[in-house]
């Protein structure tokens, strides 16, 4: 997971794939899908220590 601050935010990148394959109607098949998740969160707020 990569992790970077943007602005005030924060920006979380899980980037993942899969690779599948199989045999379908007598034929050999394969697939790859990639895909990226994306989070963004503003900074917690500091907490008050009444100082």
């Amino acid at each position: 997971m990569e992790a970077h601050k943007h602005g005030s935010e924060y920006v979380f990148e899980k980037r993942s794939q899969a690779d599948v394959g199989g045999v379908y109607s007598g034929r050999w098949v394969q697939v790859i899908s990639r895909w990226v998740a994306t989070v963004y969160r503003k900074p917690a707020p500091l907490p008050e220590t009444g100082y």
